[in-house]
């Protein structure tokens, strides 16, 4: 099984990046081969300018298709994802619609409408 991992948080250390390190973790320990990716893999100007001919936009969009799933962490920023996550989902990903993929999100409001 072959699967990709996505941090959605900014931040080098995360309680979402912690999260998406025991679920790395689960997978291997599971036979999973692993390729992970955090929104600070990709320079802003690309997505931003929405290069989506970039050599990492692209190698992200390979991989997903490849993959039998896909995991996403992300922090919650006033009941919404990460801003540079939101871009990246923005990319031209119809043909990884059918790739399973599992969401997980942390927050520090216990009023959040993300649960």
């Amino acid at each position: 099984m072959y699967v990709v991992t996505l941090a959605g948080s900014p931040s080098q250390r995360s309680r979402s990046g912690v999260l998406l390190d025991v679920a790395r973790n689960w997978l291997h320990a599971h036979g999973a081969e692993v390729r992970s990716y955090s929104v600070r893999d990709f320079p802003a100007e690309d997505l931003l300018h929405a290069r989506f001919d970039s050599r990492r936009v692209v190698e992200l969009i390979e991989q997903v298709l490849r993959a039998d799933g896909l995991v996403i962490s992300t922090p919650v920023y006033k009941a919404s994802i990460a801003g540079a996550l939101k871009v990246i989902l923005d990319l031209p990903w119809r043909p990884a619609a059918a790739t399973p993929t599992c969401w997980r999100w942390t927050t520090r409001s216990s009023r959040s409408s993300l649960r």
